[in-house]
């Protein structure tokens, strides 16, 4: 489980299966989470609190960078627990959320 701080409150973020299931089917195996909505949305459907909905989310305006790193961070731990992400995967798309994953490291290492 991630942890993330929202208007003061520890919120944990941790994807099952069927939520990733659910992340997919609305979005695509790779959601554009700089698109606040999508954020929000996925975030929403990861948090262990159901009062944190998506609007509730966008009223709090989290920081978005740091934002993106917890869900991308709680998607990673779906995927591969604490193990280091493969190098292959990183190269070649075996899972559905890849992509994501993929994106979201390459726009950091840029930095």
């Amino acid at each position: 489980m991630k942890l993330v701080e929202i208007n003061g409150e520890k919120v944990g973020i941790k994807f099952t299966w069927r939520q990733l299931a659910q992340v997919e089917e609305e979005f695509g195996d790779s959601p554009n989470l700089f698109k606040y909505d999508i954020l929000a949305r996925v975030a929403a459907i990861g948090i262990d609190k159901p009062e944190w909905t998506p609007e509730r989310i966008i009223e709090a305006s989290p920081p978005m960078v740091p934002f993106i790193r917890a869900v991308d961070a709680a998607v990673k731990q779906a995927y591969f627990g604490n193990e280091a992400i493969p190098k292959e995967t990183e190269k070649k798309s075996l899972l559905p959320a890849a992509g994501l994953c993929r994106r979201i490291a390459r726009l950091f290492k840029r930095g």
